[in-house]
């Protein structure tokens, strides 16, 4: 799965490629991703676990993306869901991003 996120911010461009790996062996989804942006050209790193539920086949994560800036708080809530007939991984998420709070 690779996703864009861009977002208008005084026209500054969030770039987000991450890449999704599965173990079937501990059926554990581990995924690591690098979301670099245009601030003064610093990098954010985050690193986190995806878990799945098999009764309903739905991928549900939640993360939490900080960053120095301010300390301005970044969340970001997605759900990832994947369609067993075609093995595509198909990400919607919502970015939500909070300033002075």
């Amino acid at each position: 799965c690779h996703y864009h996120l861009t977002h208008n911010l005084r026209d500054k461009r969030h770039v987000c490629h991450y890449h999704l790996t599965h173990n079937l062996r501990d059926k554990r989804h581990v995924c690591h991703y690098h979301l670099t942006h245009n601030l003064r050209d610093k990098r954010h790193v985050c690193n986190y676990h995806l878990t799945h539920n098999l009764r309903d086949k739905r991928h549900v994560c939640h993360y939490h993306l900080t960053h120095n800036l301010r300390d301005k708080r970044h969340v970001c809530h997605y759900h990832l869901t994947h369609n067993l007939r075609d093995k595509r991984h198909v990400c919607h998420y919502h970015l939500t991003h909070f300033f002075n709070t």
